[in-house]
């Protein structure tokens, strides 16, 4: 549907709402529409609302994630990476860290993804 003056189609997330751009760049990935109106969590681990929280709003917002050690950034990431390659299956994802035990922990996370999800 047409958004506020009819110049730009929304989609609802949740209860966020994300403007697409009336012509699509053919330099910038496209889309699934058919997995954008949702995002997934994992289902098999304890939820802890802090993270959820987190993840909500990074996925709509540009987001710096600052938590002590063992509190799940690495998770945190994992899962907003997930979700953007969802949405953007033939888009790149760079993840960078500051140290190569930070990078190798990230890419275990990645090979080891948490198959029981639910989606928002």
């Amino acid at each position: 549907g047409a958004g506020a003056g009819g110049d730009t189609d929304t989609l609802s997330l949740g209860s966020q709402r994300v403007r697409e751009a009336p012509d699509h760049d053919p330099e910038l990935p496209p889309f699934d529409m058919s997995k954008g109106a949702t995002w997934v969590y994992p289902s098999n681990l304890p939820e802890r609302a802090y993270q959820f929280n987190i993840i909500q709003h990074a996925l709509f917002k540009n987001t710096l994630v600052a938590l002590p050690t063992g509190l799940g950034k690495t998770f945190i990431a994992a899962v907003v990476m997930y979700n953007f390659y969802r949405w953007f299956p033939k888009g790149k994802i760079i993840f960078m860290a500051p140290t190569k035990r930070l990078g190798a922990q990230q890419i275990h996370t990645l090979n080891h993804p948490h198959p029981h999800t639910h989606t928002h």
